[in-house]
């Protein structure tokens, strides 16, 4: 017979220790159960933890910050999407987020019965609702053209995939552009994002073109703004 503490959930977070057993959440954020921070570029509510189904999940009730879940014990993890949910697989794993330039990590462990297999990992769950009055900077909402668009699906890409990133000149061909073209909508794009808080996309020199392509990519991703679906419609016949 299974209690309470069959099913606890321990989060640590700058020193602190937080629990919850299986009839309990907690969710993190600038004004939540675990504060943690007020930066304002952090939802008031990003995250909650739940337990369902014998297992401790994640919601990501946030509109524009990715999360990532990585298991402790390997090389395995997890994104989530805003809007989406998943299981914790892992008996200890790490949680890690970036809001506004900083990051941050919490460490996360199950204590409990042995975790299934069968868990629904693309699952979402159905009373995630965004508050539209919540007062959070953030940029899934920041308005795009037609080929800044296209240029992040181009960039965003690789990220989906899990290859490497192509040159600028190779981007630049598959959308029929000119490399100075191709340079000029990305510089546009790296000011944009940056002015509205995602860290590592300044600077145009050489050196580095390729990590603020990569992390420009890697947050369009995470924040839902570019997706698989959308990849694929945009891949070539």
């Amino acid at each position: 017979m299974n209690t309470d503490h069959d099913h606890e959930l321990r989060v640590e977070f700058c020193g602190e220790e937080y629990s919850a057993t299986n009839d309990q959440t907690l969710t993190i954020g600038r004004s939540a159960d675990i504060i943690i921070d007020d930066n304002k570029f952090l939802h008031r509510v990003l995250a909650e933890f739940r337990h369902a189904n014998g297992l401790w999940w994640i919601d990501n009730v946030g509109s524009s910050i990715g999360l990532a879940l990585n298991d402790a014990g390997s090389t395995s993890s997890a994104r989530i999407a805003p809007g989406t949910s998943t299981p914790i697989a892992y008996d200890s794993a790490t949680l890690r987020f970036d809001a506004g330039g900083t990051s941050y990590e919490l460490s996360l462990d199950v204590i409990g019965p042995d975790l299934s297999d069968d868990a629904d990992e693309e699952s979402v769950h159905p009373e995630i609702t965004i508050n539209p009055d919540e007062q959070t900077a953030t940029t899934s909402h920041i308005p795009l053209t037609e080929d800044q668009f296209t240029l992040l699906v181009a960039l965003a890409r690789p990220i989906v995939n899990d290859v490497p990133m192509p040159t600028n000149r190779i981007i630049a061909a598959s959308l029929d552009w000119t490399v100075t073209k191709f340079n000029r909508k990305l510089d546009g794009l790296c000011a944009k994002y940056s002015k509205a808080g995602v860290a590592g996309l300044h600077g145009s020199s050489d050196r580095l073109a390729k990590d603020r392509r990569t992390r420009l990519a890697e947050h369009v991703v995470e924040a839902g703004i570019v997706t698989q679906d959308d990849v694929e419609a945009a891949a070539p016949e």
